[in-house]
């Protein structure tokens, strides 16, 4: 990363500095010896540790320390709506049979069991269905609908199909 402080613009890649000075001819390799002449600066970065579930790293300008120009970060708190997206984005939409049915499994045999006897005794089209799928996604109907019969909360299925994407 170079950084130039007259324009404070931040190049990541040799193309960026490249189409900053389209009429300029630089060598085929490209030091930071030929940056400086244009007032271009190496850049250090050290990305800092948070918690990337609640927080989020943003970049401020680089400084200079000691004469070294050192990127700057702010660590921010996600908003709620973030950390809501973010947890979305995490739960799989789809799973196959095999996954749902462990993860069931895994959840609890007696939540399992409840499933199959829900099923056994559903009408033959939920049968087929449940039986015949290859897959279940998250937001099929027949699974609405067991959660409900199950008294599962919309958390507790998402657990199941975060579980079964990993089994």
């Amino acid at each position: 990363m170079w950084y130039q402080p007259s324009t404070q613009t931040i190049f990541t890649l040799h193309s960026g500095i490249r189409a900053a000075y389209p009429d300029t001819s630089f060598p085929a390799v490209l030091n930071d010896t030929i940056f400086a002449e244009f007032g271009i600066f190496p850049v250090t970065t050290t990305v800092p540790v948070f918690d990337a579930a609640t927080h989020k790293a943003t970049q401020l300008d680089p400084v200079e320390i000691d004469g070294v120009w050192t990127q700057q970060w702010e660590v921010v708190s996600l908003t709620q709506a973030e950390i809501d997206a973010a947890y979305q984005a995490s739960v799989p939409q789809e799973i196959s049979r095999a996954q749902f049915i462990l993860a069931l499994l895994h959840t609890s045999p007696e939540l399992l069991d409840a499933v199959e006897a829900a099923i056994a005794n559903a009408d033959r089209a939920t049968q087929i269905n449940y039986k015949e799928r290859l897959t279940f996604r998250r937001d099929f109907p027949l699974v609405a609908t067991m959660a409900t019969a199950l008294g599962k909360t919309d958390l507790e299925i998402d657990a199941i199909f975060i579980l079964g994407a990993t089994l």
